[in-house]
């Protein structure tokens, strides 16, 4: 289940355990931009968090990390919904770091389509690859289904 935050004290605390997970800062992983976070929560405990940052309107990058294991259909579901149906998007974003080949995976696997590489993007070094979601897609996809 995908909770969104609701407090500053929530935001912050998610914020820095996704910092965390990602081996980044808070300023590299946020900028000065708004964001949206949620928690991942499965069986009654937290798993994990999704931070939407970047919104331009037409788009808005999604950012995910969290214990082994802890992406389920269910989250997918839910934390891409969030991106479509609230914050009413027609595309997503995700940017995933070049080593992380699960990561790359999943992705793949649940529909979003490889747009490119932007080389030593990541805070500490290394490429980003960019994977891209229109609605469309999303609602044809195999998670969506599901």
């Amino acid at each position: 289940m995908i909770v969104l935050a609701q407090t500053p004290g929530q935001r912050q605390l998610l914020v820095e355990y996704l910092a965390n997970r990602l081996q980044t800062t808070i300023p590299d992983l946020i900028g000065n931009l708004s964001y949206d976070v949620a928690l991942v929560m499965r069986q009654g405990a937290m798993r994990g968090a999704v931070l939407y940052t970047d919104y331009r309107g037409i788009d808005v990058e999604m950012k995910v990390a969290g214990e082994p294991g802890f992406i389920t259909r269910r989250a997918v579901r839910e934390s891409v919904g969030y991106a479509f149906a609230v914050l009413g998007v027609r595309r997503l974003t995700a940017n995933v770091h070049r080593r992380n080949k699960a990561a790359r995976q999943l992705c793949e696997r649940v529909g979003f389509k490889f747009e490119g590489v932007k080389r030593q993007a990541a805070p500490k070094g290394g490429d980003i690859v960019l994977y891209g979601m229109t609605e469309k897609e999303w609602r044809n996809g195999p998670v969506f289904k599901a």
